[in-house]
């Protein structure tokens, strides 16, 4: 996350987030600062895949980070020859997966009911671990079988007393 002075907030901005299709430093940029009030402008930049595994290790965060926002800059002009007054650079080694799993949840009724899902049940991140959700809400509506849900007190009493077993 990069913060800016309040003033660049509403200079040359014609987006609030960007995908970046295909390239190989940038996945998403977002303006943090329009999700809420704020004193200034503040920006989320992830990296693409192979940018994070190239520079994983670098030792100077704030290189990495200032690299990606160099990159940023000819989407956000006004920001190419600023730097930002602060800029934290966090590093998430498994933020993509390598394979998904091709449905939306998995889920099993033995040794005990157990549903299964998030963001690596497919390819979009957010909307997929949303989707996985709904489906993971279903499957335990189905497997109820119109009962109301029971409490984990009884659901390892269960267990411990060999019932679901």
């Amino acid at each position: 996350m990069a913060g800016y002075p309040a003033e660049l907030a509403e200079a040359d901005r014609v987006w609030d987030a960007l995908q970046f299709e295909g390239d190989r430093d940038l996945f998403w940029a977002g303006i943090e600062s329009t999700k809420r009030e704020a004193d200034r402008l503040m920006l989320t930049v992830h990296a693409a895949p192979e940018f994070a595994r190239d520079q994983f290790d670098a030792p100077d965060l704030n290189a990495v980070g200032q690299a990606l926002l160099d990159r940023l800059a000819p989407y956000f002009p006004t920001l190419s020859d600023r730097r930002p007054e602060f800029l934290t650079v966090h590093r998430w080694r498994y933020a993509f997966i390598d394979r998904s799993f091709e449905r939306d949840c998995l889920s099993t009724r033995l040794p005990l009911p157990l549903v299964l899902g998030g963001d690596w049940c497919g390819t979009e991140q957010m909307e997929t671990a949303l989707r996985s959700g709904l489906a993971m809400a279903a499957e335990v509506t189905r497997s109820l079988d119109g009962r109301s849900m029971p409490t984990l007190g009884a659901m390892l009493a269960k267990l411990e007393g060999g019932e679901l077993l």
